[in-house]
């Protein structure tokens, strides 16, 4: 799992330092939005920041250890999420977002409560564990498990995305 998320980690530095197509146009700074106070909910204001890569992985790895005012104090699982300046970088997108100067400090260690990331592979094994449900409780495929001796294969399983949720929903003319 962790050679997973330091592979991950480096091929977002590498997406990082692509230019973009936002790169062409003046950089932002504080948007002129009025200011909106924290409200603690890291993983909603991660959900709205503007970023990719490396800050991206920064933002949904981290944990919010505490907030004061326009200080937010995060840890990371790992110390190469903070190379690169991203954590300056998470701090400039977390000012847009909430409109006013932000000071973010970070510190390295196991993160025990949610995270953007963690919440995120929940949902997915959730929508996982529903699929297989579906599956299971399918009369055509209970009854070639029972009369055939058929068998499902867990790993072909998967969940339907949310565009193919909705294709379906809808009715298709001819």
């Amino acid at each position: 799992y962790r050679a997973e998320l330091v592979r991950l980690i480096e091929l977002a530095s590498a997406l990082e330092a692509l230019p973009s197509k936002s790169a062409a146009q003046p950089p932002t700074g504080v948007q002129s939005i009025a200011a909106a106070p924290f409200d603690g909910d890291w993983n909603g204001l991660v959900a709205r920041l503007r970023v990719s890569g490396l800050v991206r992985e920064l933002a949904q790895r981290s944990e919010l250890v505490s907030h004061d005012g326009d200080r937010l104090k995060l840890r990371v699982p790992l110390k190469t999420l903070l190379d690169a300046g991203a954590l300056q970088k998470l701090q400039t997108a977390v000012s847009d977002a909430l409109g006013r100067p932000m000071r973010l400090a970070a510190e390295v260690g196991n993160t025990g409560g949610p995270t953007p990331a963690s919440i995120a592979d929940q949902a997915r094994a959730e929508r996982q564990r529903q699929a297989e449900e579906s599956i299971y409780a399918d009369p055509f495929v209970r009854e070639l498990i029972e009369n055939f001796g058929a068998s499902v294969d867990p790993t072909s399983i998967r969940p339907r995305s949310d565009n193919e949720r909705n294709d379906s929903d809808t009715e298709k003319t001819p």
